[in-house]
């Protein structure tokens, strides 16, 4: 994933080892390698999603295990032949299923990185994140009974996880959260199953969800006609992109809501990867096609400005912004990473 602070560029992920560490990597505007954090207690590690909490820090969120017991070596020595100079090779401890989920304040001013944790009790993984001044809240899945049920968790700044809210059964898929200035928070995804007052019409539409004091209070739907829609990324001010299939035709879609109605959309042919990106300057919107990325700049109001296109096959991951570097695109191919600013020519 991808955040930028002023003049820096941040990403995150995970590396593996005998483990999986997460790690913060710093480059400066010109994509130079500033430095690298690993974050390692001695289990593994995850972050899946970053936010921003508009007043200094960025919580990360993933999960984490408890330190992973060292082996023993048998230091005994063996008699037996080996021609061939074969090594043994040697097979780590299998890895525990990860039941904590984790939040990771990080302040680019000092570049402090501070843990808070919930055990959850059972596998679960985290995959969304939004936060403003107030708290942070969480999208994340877990099983029950073998099918995979979303989980909403509030957070307090201090760290203090709320109790977990089941949203939806397993015909219900959330991919994004966004909290909302009148204490309601978002929800994204897609639904094949009957939630709230909504019932698919399609094979699966794409949902988008209010929920207020822990309650589902509001539901809209799109839909593509005998075939499948999905939301996947969420901006600020109710801006989603996701993709329509219907038959063998993938098409992106982004929309712009208001009052949990669109006010502008347009869609795309695309190989079904989007991210979209809001701010005051504008809206943006990265897909992936056959060629390479495109990435469309919109007006506020909805009017298509400049496109720009990347080079080779790519899948974008993710858009930020500051007024310093201006707008910033991760992308990867193969187990390769891009960054991506757009320029003219």
């Amino acid at each position: 994933g991808l955040f930028v602070e002023k003049s820096t560029i941040y990403t995150f992920g995970t590396t593996e080892s005998l483990t999986s560490d997460a790690f913060i990597s710093a480059y400066d505007g010109k994509g130079v390698l500033q430095f690298r954090k690993v974050i390692d207690g001695g289990g593994s590690e995850y972050i899946s999603a970053v936010a921003s909490d508009g007043v200094g820090n960025f919580w990360l969120v993933g999960g984490d295990t408890l330190p992973t017991p060292s082996t023993s070596v048998d230091s005994r020595t063996s008699t037996a032949i080996n021609p061939d100079s074969s090594t043994v090779e040697v097979i780590p401890a299998q890895r525990e299923d990860i039941r904590n989920i984790v939040l990771w304040k990080f302040t680019p001013a000092t570049q402090n990185i501070t843990r808070y944790a919930l055990n959850y009790g059972s596998s679960i993984l985290a995959t969304a994140i939004s936060a403003d001044s107030k708290g942070i809240s969480i999208v994340a899945y877990t099983l029950v009974k073998g099918v995979a049920i979303n989980l909403l968790i509030n957070v307090k700044s201090s760290g203090e996880f709320n109790q977990p809210i089941t949203v939806g059964n397993k015909g219900t898929t959330i991919n994004g959260v966004q909290r909302q200035s009148d204490g309601s928070i978002v929800l994204i995804g897609s639904i094949t199953e009957k939630l709230g007052s909504a019932t698919p019409s399609g094979k699966r539409d794409a949902i988008l969800i209010k929920v207020t004091n822990n309650k589902v209070a509001q539901i809209a739907q799109s839909t593509a006609k005998n075939g499948e829609r999905e939301w996947l990324s969420i901006g600020s001010s109710t801006f989603l992109a996701g993709t329509t299939k219907v038959g063998k035709n993938i098409q992106v879609a982004v929309t712009k809501f208001a009052n949990f109605k669109p006010v502008w959309n347009f869609t795309y042919p695309s190989t079904g990867s989007a991210v979209g990106f809001l701010n005051s300057s504008g809206a943006y919107l990265a897909y992936g096609t056959s060629q390479g990325i495109s990435l469309n700049a919109y007006s506020t109001k909805g009017v298509l400005g400049n496109i720009y296109l990347t080079p080779g096959a790519q899948t974008p991951l993710g858009l930020a912004y500051s007024k310093e570097l201006g707008l910033v695109l991760l992308a990867t191919s193969g187990n390769q990473s891009f960054l991506f600013t757009p320029t003219s020519g």
